[in-house]
């Protein structure tokens, strides 16, 4: 039976500067950080209202096929990829807040 989400990907063009936006911007907690063989970066953060579901920030690449990668990343530099949608208790107060960092 499933119980809950615990892992979402987001496509990113770089995982430190993504990974800053999302700690130092947005208030998440960096979770994981780690190498696994051939250079693949495994990086997830999560927020602290919510410490069950990490945020998996990857670049698109392999096992995704070479044609669907291409296709991803003009769909990021087209502002096309889609993201995460997140809960806010005031929308306007929110954007105010996050503008001014």
């Amino acid at each position: 039976m499933i119980t809950n989400i615990s892992i979402a990907s987001v496509f990113v063009k770089d995982i430190d500067e993504s990974k800053a936006f999302y700690i130092d911007v947005l208030g998440f907690d960096e979770h994981t950080d780690i190498t696994l063989g051939e250079g693949y970066r495994w990086c997830t953060v999560k927020h602290p209202n919510q410490p069950e579901l990490q945020v998996h920030l990857t670049i698109p690449g392999p096992p995704i096929a070479p044609d669907m990668v291409a296709a991803m990343k003009r769909a990021q530099n087209e502002g096309g990829l889609f993201g995460l949608g997140m809960a806010v208790d005031d929308c306007a107060a929110t954007y105010e807040q996050l503008q001014a960092k």
